[in-house]
């Protein structure tokens, strides 16, 4: 009888343990983001719900809980709220528009008694205890928003974020994840890819509803790793989303898997090491790593211990990526390689002197030299129609020797030279290519690179000696680094550029530290609106850095996470006023006036948002505003009717390069 009224009892409180938490809004499921996608410096670490493009819908307690922190910022998750369940997990509930009335009441009072807008405050769990299905807040559009939506989170009992779609908060989805793009890439010196060193891409062929192939066997020789870009669909829902579940096999054995179900904050800055762009894919797709390097940390989506890096014995094999949804819809890619060992090139470098040699004039038109750096070593590619040579050798120079490196042929007037190591350039004085016909010609780089060790500090400096980069524990692996001058497009110039323009290489290559790099300008000028800008190619613009200033030695310093094109850049233009309510002169009756806004601009180094420069007075007292950054917009609700009669609005604001523009409006309620 006891354990029969045992059982009982288990089973009741599985029954109260496993029960639905409640979709925390009420528009719908339809997603804009899923879990683990990738951002620029960080995964997405929730769902973005959408919110019928429109601000103030219903938040839901998703189980019985309590409230046990409000936040309210300029940045991130805008407005955020932390509810904790009663299993102990946490739901995060971001870019809000209002808590739940009490809670604003809460917020007004903190915010008036520590003078900011900004608020982190915690809560014991008998303050704001929380049934499921509560009301708790009204969806919104601040922080970094980009447009009004909720960003959900669900976090486990240590604040790492978990797939919400894979732990109780489903979405019904019928379409089955698709295959858009297929990388393979040389991981050694001597491999060949279809009798390329260079990494080769493919397009996936769909032939049946879940099912995707290469056409063609692949050709390849020696260490190789997986690159894929395969998204997922929603029915009636134009986004793409992030996978699941990956799973590579080779000859049905698995080696290599990856798994979106959980993450940690502090992972974010690895991003760049589990995704990547190969160098010369045409369309600079973000693609899934189906490997890992030794040097680079395991995070919690590598699901074993494999590493995906595959070196196959002779023969034909079968290389399947199963690729999978948080519905656990299953597509999957199949494709053929055959390794055979007999291509192996075996090009080593070979010593030369060199007595005699004329320089070669390069003419773009038909010599077109590059240097691409890769994961696992260095690539001398050269485009030209110059049919008339003997042989084309890529050459690395240093005081006592001449290393030559042969090329090969891979295309039409496409020539490369084998995966060599970072290695052969330590201490290089020079490299680039000898054109031996009858005379021998020279072409020489126009930059040095510098051989990088992980775990060291080095200087590198541009031809010019005008910018210095300073690396510090700066790579996860052994590379070569180096800068060129840039020519810019006339829609990327602009007339208040105060240095050259470079570019910092190798591109693609992960940075574990941020690099330091220090412009020189003219002495004897007036810094206050300078800075370093790097540019963005995905929205076409000059991006502002954070900027250190040596007037003494007339060098400024700014930090880059990233191989980009940087220069100095003047801003003397203020920022610009471009709405505001209430109006001018404007007359409002005394229960219509609600709310306070005012829309701002700025042409080039933006709004500076620290409430330190960012300042909104009515009738004399400051107020603490909010501020949303994507859409430049300062608003204030009015929790009391404002008085009859004349009001006054005071803004005072700066931009990130110090110009500041004020506005006052005086306005009248009746």
């Amino acid at each position: 009888m006891a354990r029969n009224f045992l059982l009982i009892l288990i089973f009741i409180s599985s029954l109260i343990l496993c029960q639905d938490y409640v979709w925390p809004t009420n528009t719908g499921k339809q997603l804009t983001s899923n879990f683990g996608e990738f951002r620029d410096k960080h995964f997405h670490m929730g769902l973005d719900i959408r919110t019928n493009s429109s601000i103030g819908h219903l938040l839901y307690a998703i189980d019985d809980g309590y409230i046990y922190r409000i936040a309210t910022s300029f940045k991130g998750y805008g407005k955020v709220l932390y509810l904790k369940t009663g299993d102990n997990k946490i739901a995060v509930y971001g870019h809000l528009y209002k808590f739940s009335e009490r809670l604003e009441n809460q917020l007004f009072e903190l915010q008036n008694e520590n003078q900011s807008y900004i608020i982190n405050k915690y809560f014991t769990q008998q303050e704001y205890p929380v049934k499921h299905g509560d009301i708790i807040g009204y969806s919104g559009n601040s922080g970094g928003s980009t447009g009004p939506h909720l960003h959900f989170e669900f976090r486990n009992d240590i604040d790492q974020p978990l797939n919400p779609m894979t732990n109780g908060f489903p979405v019904a989805d019928t379409i089955h994840p698709q295959f858009l793009d297929l990388s393979i890439i040389p991981l050694a010196e001597g491999t060949y890819i279809d009798n390329s060193p260079l990494p080769q891409n493919y397009v996936p062929l769909r032939t049946s509803l879940d099912i995707y192939t290469i056409r063609d066997t692949i050709l390849i020789n020696g260490k190789f790793g997986i690159t894929t870009r395969a998204t997922d669909k929603i029915q009636d829902a134009i986004y793409s989303y992030q996978i699941e579940k990956m799973l590579v096999k080779v000859d049905s054995v698995s080696v290599f898997s990856i798994q979106y179900d959980s993450l940690d904050f502090s992972e974010g800055e690895n991003i760049s090491t589990v995704y990547g762009q190969p160098i010369n894919h045409p369309k600079y797709n973000d693609l899934q790593k189906l490997y890992r390097l030794e040097p680079y940390p395991k995070l919690s989506i590598h699901s074993g211990d494999e590493t995906g890096i595959l070196n196959l014995s002779e023969g034909i094999h079968k290389i399947e990526i199963q690729a999978m949804d948080g519905a656990k819809n299953k597509s999957e890619l199949t494709f053929y390689v055959k390794s055979d060992k007999s291509i192996y090139k075996n090009q080593y470098a070979k010593n030369i002197r060199l007595i005699d040699y004329l320089p070669f004039e390069n003419d773009s038109s038909i010599f077109k030299p590059q240097l691409l750096q890769l994961e696992k070593g260095t690539i001398f590619q050269l485009n030209t129609n110059i049919s008339n040579l003997d042989t084309i050798q890529a050459y690395i120079e240093k005081s006592d020797k001449t290393m030559t490196f042969p090329l090969i042929k891979i295309g039409d007037d496409k020539y490369a030279s084998e995966m060599i190591s970072p290695y052969f350039f330590k201490n290089s004085k020079s490299c680039g290519y000898l054109l031996f016909s009858n005379t021998i010609q020279k072409y020489e780089f126009d930059f040095r690179p510098v051989f990088t060790l992980p775990d060291s500090t080095h200087r590198l400096f541009s031809q010019d000696s005008l910018c210095t980069l300073e690396i510090n524990n700066a790579f996860y692996d052994t590379t070569l680094m180096w800068i060129t001058k840039q020519t810019l497009p006339p829609k990327q110039n602009v007339i208040n550029r105060k240095s050259a323009v470079y570019k910092l290489h190798p591109y693609g290559i992960p940075f574990k530290n941020d690099i330091s790099v220090s412009l020189v300008t003219k002495n004897g000028i007036d810094w206050t609106n300078y800075a370093v800008y790097t540019f963005n190619n995905k929205k076409s613009r000059w991006d502002f850095e954070l900027s250190r200033i040596d007037t003494i030695n007339s060098v400024i310093t700014a930090k880059l996470s990233e191989a980009n094109i940087f220069t100095v850049l003047e801003d003397t233009t203020p920022p610009v006023f471009l709405y505001n309510y209430p109006e001018n002169q404007a007359v409002h009756s005394k229960d219509s006036l609600k709310t306070i806004k005012i829309i701002l601009d700025d042409d080039l180094s933006g709004i500076n948002y620290s409430e330190e420069y960012l300042k909104v007075y009515l009738d004399e007292k400051r107020i603490w505003v909010a501020y949303q950054p994507v859409d430049k917009e300062i608003s204030y609700d009015l929790r009391n009717f404002l008085s009859l009669g004349e009001h006054n609005l005071l803004i005072n604001i700066h931009d990130r390069s110090g110009n500041s523009a004020s506005k006052s409006i005086k306005f009248f309620v009746e």
